[in-house]
């Protein structure tokens, strides 16, 4: 990996690292992709717009195929001042009960509120779920959200792919986990 392969934020001590193929997305042009995907309507898709936070850093692989998802990695910050008392298997069900809510066909493949990454508490979820392209055709994703658990925030990192094939990048989402850090 080289310099340009590595997003700081020295605000929040932490850093990670793309693949050297991958490429970095200006912030409003992840927010766009976030508000202008084809995902059909629905209350719970209108509810995760109106509170998102614009990514702190968003990359993907752009294998140019619009039959499958795209593989992307975001990371998001968010303050957790005022429930910051509430245990991490509370979020945990939090983050099922909004996911179960919000994505088509989601399914549960694993979930912990026992997980670390970089030296830091983490609810670690992996799932399936239905996305659709931009001209609505449905698209299988495989997704894995970790929340990190970082003093009075939480850094959420997705990372969702293909659910198969040669652009799922098991090991290319391995590397990026792994490049997390926390000063």
């Amino acid at each position: 990996m080289t310099d340009r392969n590595l997003y700081i934020n020295d605000e929040l001590g932490f850093s990670i690292e793309k693949p050297e193929d991958w490429t970095f997305i200006p912030k409003q042009w992840a927010i766009n992709l976030i508000i202008n995907r084809a995902d059909p309507p629905s209350e719970g898709n209108d509810n995760l717009i109106q509170y998102a936070q614009e990514p702190l850093v968003y990359f993907h692989y752009d294998h140019r195929l619009s039959d499958l998802v795209l593989p992307t990695v975001q990371a998001m910050h968010r303050m957790i001042i005022g429930v910051s008392s509430i245990d991490r298997p509370t979020f945990l069900r939090m983050q099922l009960i909004q996911l179960e809510a919000v994505f088509r066909d989601f399914c549960l493949l694993e979930a912990t509120s026992d997980g670390i990454i970089s030296k830091r508490p983490a609810n670690i979820i992996k799932s399936t779920f239905t996305v659709f392209n931009q001209n609505g055709t449905e698209l299988e994703c495989l997704s894995r959200c970790y929340l990190i658990f970082a003093g009075d925030h939480v850094l959420s990192v997705e990372m969702s792919g293909p659910i198969g094939g040669e652009f799922c990048c098991e090991k290319e989402f391995r590397d990026v986990l792994t490049s997390i850090r926390f000063e």
